[in-house]
């Protein structure tokens, strides 16, 4: 046989017997995916969606490329709220197995669902409807297209399908839920909800309720005006438990805070975006009931994605959002969803309360100097309403979005508001000696804008201001130097400044101090971003309302009513992982979450008071009858956790003991005894197992708490476990606090425990190359103090305390700074990746190891009296572990902090000295007074 007939033989015969191998396997020995496919249906239907999902794993492995079971896996996954997943399975319908009608409209059906729940994808709603036409009352689908209405802000529509779905067993709730949302009656159930909106309704005359001229706001009514002096407090709607992009929709929620801001004696409330329908509804109610304060509304202006403030899409998005503003306050939006902003029926015309209209938000230095840098010849704005000629880009932009935002509401419902752009000193037009040049450089003048004689509600300025930011702040000499009549106030200077600089109206529409334990920024006259007690906080925020006051501003808004949780300072936002969950927890190394006049307590914030009625449910971690009556002689350990804090209670024999020829003086005996607790956040992963007073952790400490004389108390971490380092060399100048990277879990046997440093202030470099150096901050001292608010020596901050009346040391510990990144789902820090990327780790919980030490424990030479538990040879092997179950809510105690009471004083004394109403011919002079219309 020829050599090329053998092969084609042989190749034949090996195609033979490879289909029938096929054929075999196919049709005899392949197992079925049918019974487990058959099995999940059946679970499904009983809702036992685990265990189909198990069915469904053996029906994939053995035929993965049916289409039932790829869209039976895609439910369950939903149902199971596991929506990456879901996604997974729809899309492959969608895109393999296109010829099958039936599965595709299934597969948008489920990917509609996903979208709905999670804000991801997208909703056709006239392709939902066709789906829905050869499925007539089919509630899943109905449900889903008044999903996609309302993304397309078409709540009314919307609205009409959820009230016939009100009744329905499957979807009746959340119908129910979503009209609420919609109507904002959450709390208002007796309200009606209208079917349309209200007709226009446009006066004959030019209507301007507010003015912006001569240097002030003033209330336009009766043919006069009267100085109007703006004593505000800005509305943050972040409570604990929620983001600003999925506020509160319960109107008790915003009932509550507007009456509070009512108390506090302010006649302005600033909303620096467009909030639920909730809030108007709670605020028309507010107004009927006979509350008083009047609104500043704000446009939210977010960061171009392009980074273009030109870009063609970006100004349509900022135009529709202007125009969803206006109509709201005027009783006439329908306003779809948006991240970081609230959709709705808005029915309720509040234009009479509104005060003025803000234009702003989070675009930054980079984005204003990258729109300057690619749109060279636009230098200017020619308006109907505002104009700025020889301007940079930027500020063109900014002025042909306020020309377009008094335009639409001129034209729309001849109402004009007073309009300003909201500022920062960090694009102020001033030079700073402290700035480089290239940072002057970036900018926003205001004052080159100019209103026409057609707009009559005039242009005002709007600043955020604070003590410590930015860098000149704390540098510049003149503020440096700049003095109140209370002492030193850089802010007092700068408000000078910046008032002589800027010929608009200017409003302060942000200024304040946190209550912190923590510090984002130092400053030389202690105006520090953190770090300052709820008394230091109150007289604060006094001085700096009078500083706004006495610069001739047209008045200042406080920030911020209450403490919202999910913000982060920047030494902190890397510690708060993951960020979708940074508003379950308190985070009080973090300034910007403490804010607030108003506080909330965390649940178990009792424990720090001392009373032993509250630690009756506390866990006993450790308990001993033995010993002499001496501070040194432990009798119980007990620990607690909470939103914020851990929570540990020493009980000894007696504090104030007396003895060897001493008598109780009603002191703690901190001469006599001082106490050691070894903790480990990670056990047998982190930490150091060699203690510096001679006992050995088996499973390791990663952090060692030393408490004796109050004022060298602190909190130290084993070195092998601070991500924390000193960079730079020598020259202190140079020398940075920056993350060690990389830095990975190790348990060592023997190391250092230290001191957390960290550097608020980073150093910098200033005009002339002179370099500014940095500041670090230790954040390993614990503070000493009552945690019981009637207490004499009470303090906000305090840390630690010796309870005489309990014979207990009381410790609250911030879950920051034990690097627990999450308490509610048990999250700590782990290291850093080579790239610096923050690693994290489930904690189990934290070990605890309790000493009785000598005096001497803040030396070298400390030696242990007591340990609990015994130490066996010098060695803990076992230690009790602090546990906890985790959360996914909270329902924090809100309290009025003193800065609440300090600031009602003060706003009740800038508002009664408000100027009496003027006559006419004042009224004709405001009119034509350089500045009314923006000169």
């Amino acid at each position: 046989m020829k050599l090329k007939d053998w092969i084609f033989n042989r190749v034949l015969l090996g195609m033979v017997l490879f289909f029938v191998a096929v054929g075999v396997w196919e049709f005899k020995l392949k197992p079925d995916y049918r019974p487990h496919y058959n099995l999940a249906v059946a679970h499904y239907q009983k809702q036992e969606y685990q265990q189909a999902l198990g069915e469904l794993d053996q029906a994939s492995s053995i035929a993965s490329s049916r289409v039932e079971v790829i869209l039976l896996r895609g439910w369950t996954q939903l149902k199971l709220r596991h929506f990456t997943e879901a996604e997974y399975e729809f899309n492959r319908v969608l895109q393999y197995f296109q010829h099958d009608k039936e599965a595709v409209e299934e597969a948008q059906t489920g990917a509609s669902f996903v979208a709905l729940e999670t804000g991801r994808g997208t909703m056709n709603s006239e392709a939902l409807r066709l789906i829905l036409e050869g499925r007539r009352g089919d509630p899943n689908v109905r449900i889903l297209v008044a999903g996609a209405l309302r993304r397309e802000g078409k709540n009314l529509d919307a609205a009409v399908i959820y009230r016939e779905l009100l009744n329905d067993k499957s979807y009746g709730e959340a119908a129910r839920v979503a009209l609420d949302s919609i109507f904002g009656r959450k709390g208002f159930e007796g309200d009606p909800m209208p079917t349309e909106l209200a007709p226009v309704r446009k006066p004959s005359q030019l209507t301007t309720p507010f003015r912006a001229a001569s240097g002030a706001l003033w209330r336009v009514a009766g043919g006069s005006q009267q100085k109007f002096y703006v004593a505000g407090v800005n509305l943050g709607p972040a409570a604990p438990g929620y983001f600003p992009g999925a506020p509160p929709e319960e109107g008790g929620t915003y009932t509550a805070w507007l009456r509070r801001a009512e108390e506090m004696n302010v006649n302005v409330v600033r909303v620096y975006t467009l909030l639920p329908p909730a809030f108007y509804r709670a605020y028309r109610h507010f107004r009927d009931g006979g509350g008083k304060a009047l609104l500043l509304q704000q446009v939210w202006v977010s960061n171009p994605p392009k980074g273009d403030l030109y870009d063609p899409a970006f100004v349509e998005e900022t135009k529709a959002t202007v125009r969803n503003v206006v109509d709201a306050i005027h009783g006439r939006g329908d306003v779809p969803p948006s991240p970081g902003r609230a959709g709705g029926v808005f029915e309720h015309d509040l234009a009479a309360q509104v005060v003025g209209l803000l234009l702003g938000g989070d675009v930054n230095g980079e984005i204003i100097g990258q729109t300057n840098l690619i749109n060279p010849g636009k230098t200017g704005y020619s308006g109907k309403y505002v104009s700025a000629p020889n301007v940079t880009p930027a500020e063109a932009w900014f002025a042909q979005m306020l020309d377009y935002l008094v335009t639409y509401e001129t034209e729309t419902y001849n109402w004009q508001h007073p309009v300003a752009l909201v500022n920062s000193p960090a694009l102020d037009p001033i030079r700073h000696p402290t700035e480089l040049p290239s940072q002057e450089a970036i900018s926003i003048d205001e004052s080159r804008f100019r209103a026409s004689g057609g707009f009559q509600g005039g242009l005002f300025a709007a600043y955020d201001v604070y003590p410590y930011q930015p860098d000149f702040m704390l540098q510049d000499p003149q503020y440096v130097r700049a003095r109140d009549a209370e002492g030193p106030n850089p802010m007092a200077g700068y408000l000078r400044d910046l008032r002589s600089r800027i010929s608009h109206p200017l409003v302060v529409t942000e200024y304040g101090v946190p209550d912190s334990i923590g510090i984002a920024r130092l400053s030389p006259a202690g105006w520090n971003q953190g770090g300052l007690d709820e008394n230091t906080q109150a007289t604060m925020l006094g001085r700096l309302a009078r500083a706004v006051r006495d610069a001739g501003c047209a008045g200042g808004v406080v920030f911020e009513l209450a403490d919202e949780w999910y913000r982060t300072a920047w030494l902190t936002r890397d510690f708060s992982n993951p960020p979708d969950r940074t508003t379950l927890w308190l985070n009080e190394l973090s300034p910007a979450s403490r804010l607030g006049v108003m506080g909330y307590r965390t649940s178990q914030w009792r424990l720090f008071t001392g009373r032993d009625a509250d630690w009756q449910r506390a866990t006993t971690l450790y308990q001993s009858g033995e010993g002499p009556e001496a501070a040194t002689s432990i009798r119980r350990v007990q620990a607690a956790v909470d939103e914020g804090f851990l929570y540990l209670r020493i009980q000894v024999a007696c504090l104030d003991c007396g003895g060897a020829g001493r008598r109780p003086d009603g002191k703690p005996d901190f001469d006599q005894a001082s106490w050691g607790v070894a903790l480990n956040t990670i056990p047998t992963l982190s930490g150091i197992r060699a203690l510096p007073f001679g006992v050995r952790m088996e499973r390791g400490a990663n952090f060692l708490l030393l408490l004796g004389e109050p004022t060298q108390a602190k909190l130290l971490v084993a070195d092998s476990y601070n991500p924390y380092e000193i960079t730079g060399g020598n020259d202190p100048r140079q020398q940075k606090v920056e993350h060690r990277q990389p830095l990975s879990l190790r348990l060592a046997e023997s190391g250092a425990f230290v001191d957390q440093i960290v550097q608020p202030n980073p150093p910098r470099e200033g005009r002339g190359g002179v370099i500014y150096p940095g500041q670090t901050w230790n954040r390993s001292g614990l503070r000493y103090g009552s945690g019981d608010p009637e207490a004499k020596d009470y303090d906000s901050l305090a840390e630690w305390y010796a309870d005489l009346k309990t014979k207990s040391i009381l410790v609250r510990i911030p879950w920051g700074k034990l690097l627990v990144t999450d308490p509610s789902s048990h999250r700590v820090f782990s290291g850093f990746d080579p790239s610096g990327n923050m690693q994290t780790y489930p904690t189990q919980g934290v070990d605890v190891a309790v000493f009785a030490l000598q005096p001497a424990a803040a030396g070298a030479g400390m030696s242990v009296v007591m340990a609990l538990p015994a130490a066996s040879g010098g060695r803990i092997d076992a230690p009790k572990q602090v546990t906890w179950t985790g959360w996914d809510s909270v329902r924090p105690e809100p309290y009025l902090k003193k800065a609440y009471h300090a600031m009602q004083k003060e706003f009740s004394e800038q508002t009664r000295a408000q100027v009496g109403a003027d006559d006419g011919s004042r009224v004709a002079a405001a009119r034509s007074a350089p500045g009314a219309r923006g000169d």
